[in-house]
C-alpha cells in the first residue's frame, strides 16, 4: 500500500525541484510519461528524480529488477513501491 506521505514526497520533488506547477500534478495526469509533453523531464531528470525520491523517502527502488522506462510516470513509481519492488535504504 502506498502511503500518502510517499506520494507527497514525490509530488513535492516534482513541484519544488523541477518547477512543475501544482495544476499539472493533478492525479488525472499521473499516468502520463514524465518525459512526455506534459511534464517535459529529460531522461537524466527522470533518473535524478528517482534518486532524489530515494534520498528523501529512505526507500531505494530496485532498478536492477526494473528498467527505468518502467518508472516512466508518477503512477509507475508509486506502483513499484506498492508492489514491494524496493528495499529500505539503511
Amino acid at each position: 500500500m502506498i502511503t500518502k506521505e510517499l506520494t507527497t514526497v514525490l509530488l513535492e520533488i516534482l513541484e519544488e525541484d523541477y518547477l512543475i506547477s501544482h495544476d499539472r500534478l493533478k492525479e488525472e495526469y499521473w499516468d502520463m510519461p514524465l518525459t512526455g509533453k506534459h511534464f517535459r523531464l529529460s531522461g537524466f531528470e527522470l533518473a535524478a528524480l528517482v534518486l532524489e525520491f530515494e534520498k528523501r523517502s529512505g526507500i531505494m527502488i530496485d532498478i536492477n529488477e526494473k528498467p527505468m522506462y518502467a518508472l516512466a510516470s508518477i503512477n509507475d513509481i508509486l506502483k513499484s513501491i506498492s508492489q514491494g519492488e524496493f528495499a529500505t535504504n539503511n
